[in-house]
């Protein structure tokens, strides 16, 4: 029987995990559907509404979710039926 290891090449495996690395680094975001990953009034605190009523955007937002149209960094531009905001990476989830 054949040594699973002698297969085994440490210098590709390297070279996988870092091409691993950089794939989960560039996530692009756009036209992705997301969701919140907070409250309405954490939401309130952290982003910048700009387009629409406050607090309509982020209502509308936190029950129904909306739609990345653009990425700045961390910061992501969203879109949903009532106006587009401005938010962190860390307050959503993708759906």
């Amino acid at each position: 029987m054949k040594d699973p290891f002698s297969i085994f090449n440490l210098n590709d495996f390297k070279k996988w995990v870092n091409d691993s690395k950089e794939d989960c680094l560039n996530n692009n975001f756009v036209g992705l559907q997301v969701e919140a990953k907070t409250s309405i009034k954490k939401l309130t605190d952290v982003c910048e509404v700009l387009s629409g009523d406050l607090k309509k955007v982020l209502k509308e937002f936190h029950l129904n979710g909306g739609t990345v149209i653009s990425e700045n960094g961390n910061n992501l531009l969203i879109e949903n039926k009532k106006g587009k905001f401005e938010i962190h990476k860390a307050y959503i989830n993708i759906s």
